[in-house]
């Protein structure tokens, strides 16, 4: 089974944009020995044709070799840009497509370790083998409410602040942390776990943020999220 992930779906509008492409094969990372990428805008219009791309033999990343320009994309910043990968393992070709989204100001993450353990003390004391942060999980919470946001039409990179979330990063970061830690359903991490779970969902249906809807650097409206809409 191939998985592919497109690790970087925001580009800074008014620059240009070098999408990061990963493909594991049966969960193993892998080197395609060749690929190409075209782009699309959102209308269907390809605006690339099957530029070459670099595979790096390290991080096994694929990228193109040259990065889309500005001039190969929209004068405003436009949503679900189209990119259609090609590559080639082992003989065999195959292709996939990712959507990726111009954007002023991309939204950041600004949740650390201290916050998790500002609410969950005992955290200090137990971590993964080989892990010395919760970096991973902190990371995982913010790309999925990032995605949560947008499935409900709306752009997180629209967020005025990305402090409005840091509530939500936390508890969701809390939620995956204590899930993993529990070995049975009568253990105390998965206690901790369904009321990390339940305080997100509540969170997440109740959040109101401050939202540029047109990008120009000014609050137009607030935005929320109704649990009848929440899709986990």
């Amino acid at each position: 089974m191939h998985s592919v992930k497109l690790t970087n779906s925001e580009a800074l509008f008014d620059a240009n944009y070098t999408p990061e492409i990963k493909v594991y094969v049966d969960g193993v990372l892998t080197a395609p020995s060749t690929a190409t990428i075209s782009l699309f805008w959102a209308n269907g219009d390809e605006k690339v044709t099957d530029r070459a791309c670099t595979i790096n033999g390290t991080s096994k990343a694929i990228t193109p070799t040259t990065a889309f320009t500005t001039a190969e994309r929209d004068t405003k910043p436009l949503e679900d840009y189209r990119l259609l990968l090609k590559y080639t393992i082992s003989g065999v070709a195959y292709w996939t497509n990712f959507l990726f989204d111009d954007c002023r100001t991309p939204l950041t993450c600004s949740v650390i370790d201290a916050d998790l353990l500002m609410y969950a003390p005992e955290l200090a004391d137990n971590r993964w083998n080989n892990e010395t942060t919760f970096t991973k999980p902190i990371e995982r919470s913010f790309d999925d409410i990032r995605r949560m946001i947008k499935e409900k039409g709306n752009r997180a990179c629209l967020l005025v602040d990305g402090q409005q979330v840091n509530d939500l990063v936390v508890t969701h970061a809390l939620e995956l942390i204590c899930y993993d830690f529990a070995k049975t359903t009568d253990d105390i991490w998965w206690a901790k776990y369904l009321k990390a779970a339940e305080r997100f969902q509540a969170e997440f249906a109740n959040l109101h943020v401050k939202y540029d809807a047109d990008e120009d650097g000014a609050v137009d409206e607030e935005s929320g999220f109704s649990t009848g809409y929440l899709i986990r």
